[in-house]
């Protein structure tokens, strides 16, 4: 193909799309191998130019662990999981506002992954600092963080519980 860096979104973006139909009508298998594919291409634009290739890199990362999961693949599902978490808390360091709700999805999404595999602790630790983050947001700005901060809120509490902290799950 000539200009790969010039089709790349688009063509990711339809091996996205076809992965999801395929999974959509159980061919999961070829979803993954799809979605193996955009990720791979994703990664090699990202290494050449992170600042212009970090959004999709991480999207990629985060879609190819959604459909990991339903295979039951958790240890590459968080492997996943961790890599975009650290891309995007790095956008997150650099614009706070711009990234703000993808840094403490992520954030929230591993800490379901850890949770799934027994990491309770770990999750907790994601979940409050997602909680502070969205807390602040939701100070600033009622109506745009309200849900996402009683999730938050939500989340924390039932993994406190699920550690005996009943308590502090309570005031939650």
């Amino acid at each position: 193909a000539e200009q790969p860096a010039r089709w790349a979104e688009d063509y990711t973006r339809s091996l996205n799309n076809l992965a999801y139909f395929y999974k959509s009508v159980d061919r999961t298998v070829e979803a993954i191998t799809l979605q193996e594919e955009s990720l791979g291409i994703q990664k090699a634009l990202y290494a050449e130019q992170p600042a212009r290739w970090a959004e999709g890199y991480a999207n990629s990362l985060i879609s190819l662990a959604y459909f990991y999961k339903s295979v039951g693949r958790t240890v590459e599902v968080i492997a996943l999981q961790e890599e975009s978490l650290a891309i995007r808390k790095a956008l997150y360091a650099e614009q706070p506002a711009r990234w703000a709700e993808d840094y403490t999805t992520s954030l929230n999404n591993l800490a379901v992954c850890y949770e799934s595999a027994g990491r309770t602790v770990e999750a907790i630790t994601l979940q409050e600092e997602s909680l502070g983050i969205r807390k602040t947001l939701y100070a600033e700005q009622p109506a745009r963080w309200a849900e996402d901060y009683t999730t938050s809120l939500n989340n924390l509490s039932t993994s406190y519980n699920g550690v005996n902290r009943t308590v502090e799950a309570i005031r939650l």
